[in-house]
């Protein structure tokens, strides 16, 4: 009995449990996907239309996902659309999405759309931080008063001191005096999110000491060319959110010392394209992202638009042309080709096959001629017809007498009136006697 209790074990396992084979990765194969194409109108900085899709809870607060229903996703809906039409996605994108990688979103909503375990998506997040294992420990002092503010709190990974403070979710609004606890988390504050405060210039004298800072929200706040002085000295930060505040070309000075930037958002901020373009050369690695809308950005994306199209209609003219030279040359060589048959066919005292198709159709057209003369006589023969046809016309009064007869037959009570004309016409003989 042992001996089969094993296989059928193995047997029940291998039909009834749901294997996935080579499933597709959330975390490594779909994330990358929309971090390069989709973060920029809809991800951490930025919520186009109240869409966000920088994080698996973001994506399942959405709905544009829905397991295992490819028709009813409309972020893959939106991605196979044309490019052109108002909802294509990526917005302002010149070309689809490459075929592979919708071929794996696809596939990764047919399997389910999981998104794996969230304290690894989070681990991933932090592991690109090679020296984030090295920090020391946060006292617990540290932690509470941190927590007091309002704050959000959370250790950026697992087993790992580094903090992640974000005072979006407080209640009240989030100010300068707030933000002096901060300093004392100097070793352990890696990530920042003080999006949509009403931190000024002043209060950020308080983050320039968070040497270890590498992501800095400040999107939506009033922070000017003043307060980005005071960030110079934060070596290792990595990310900086200017979207919505008042920074200017002056303050993009500031950011140039800023070695370690590889993300700078500056979406709908008082800046130019030209001085925004020469902090990313300066800067190595730095990307810096100004918004579809932007005067310079339009004016880049419309002139490579009319250089594209300008080529399409130089290459199409020039195959029209080419097209026209190829007509003209096959025109040619037939008529050589002809003309050289016709000599041979002289020379042999044969009849050109061009004469012998005009004469054949010459005969044939003949008849065609004379079927029409022939014809006319019988257009003749509905004119000698056309006293026949009287006939019956006089006829139909014959046809119509029966039925005028047939009210004479109904008129026993008129005749009465009838009789009466005779006394009518004897006044009328009086009058001659008279």
């Amino acid at each position: 009995m042992k001996q089969f209790t094993l296989p059928a074990v193995l047997l029940a396992f291998l039909f009834l449990s749901p294997i996935r084979v080579n499933a597709v990765s959330y975390l490594e194969e779909i994330k990358p996907i929309l971090e390069k194409n989709c973060y920029g109108c809809h991800g951490e900085e930025k919520d186009k239309g109240g869409l966000r899709l920088h994080t698996a809870e973001a994506i399942q607060e959405s709905e544009t996902v829905v397991a295992e229903d490819l028709d009813g996703s409309e972020l893959l809906v939106r991605i196979l659309l044309e490019v052109g039409h108002d909802e294509f996605m990526p917005k302002g994108a010149e070309k689809p999405l490459p075929a592979e990688d919708i071929e794996l979103i696809k596939k990764w909503i047919s399997e389910g759309a999981e998104y794996g375990d969230p304290e690894a998506l989070q681990d991933a997040e932090a592991i690109k931080i090679p020296w984030i294992e090295t920090l020391p420990e946060a006292s617990e002092d540290v932690v509470k008063k941190l927590k007091e503010t309002g704050a959000l709190v959370l250790r950026l990974a697992n087993n790992t001191q580094a903090l992640n403070v974000d005072f979006r979710f407080r209640d009240g609004d989030t100010t300068d005096e707030l933000l002096p606890v901060l300093a004392e988390a100097t070793d352990q504050l890696v990530w920042l999110n003080l999006a949509g405060s009403k931190v000024t210039d002043g209060g950020l004298g308080n983050i320039a000491a968070l040497k270890n800072l590498t992501r800095l929200h400040l999107e939506n706040t009033e922070i000017t060319d003043a307060g980005v002085q005071q960030l110079t000295g934060l070596e290792r930060l990595e990310y900086l959110n200017l979207y919505g505040t008042k920074i200017t070309d002056a303050g993009l000075e500031h950011i140039k010392s800023l070695k370690a930037l590889k993300k700078l958002f500056l979406w709908q901020a008082p800046v130019g394209y030209e001085a925004a373009m020469a902090l990313q050369e300066a800067v190595p690695g730095l990307v810096i992202n100004l918004g579809e809308d932007h005067p310079g950005v339009v004016r880049v994306r419309m002139t490579k638009q009319l250089e594209r199209s300008t080529k399409d209609i130089e290459d199409a003219t020039k195959l029209e042309e080419q097209s026209k030279k190829d007509k003209e040359s096959a025109e040619a060589r037939k008529a050589e080709a002809e003309a050289k048959l016709a000599e041979l066919d002289k020379a042999e005292g044969k009849t050109p096959p061009a004469e012998e198709t005009a004469e054949g159709e010459a005969a044939e057209e003949k008849p065609a001629e004379e079927e029409p003369a022939e014809e006319e006589p019988a257009e003749e023969e509905p004119a000698e017809e056309e006293p026949a046809e009287e006939e019956p016309a006089e006829e139909e009064p014959a046809e119509e007498e029966p039925a005028e007869e047939e009210p004479a037959e109904e008129e026993p009570a008129e005749e009465e009136p009838a009789e009466e004309k005779p006394a009518e016409e004897e006044p009328a003989e009086e009058e001659k006697a008279e």
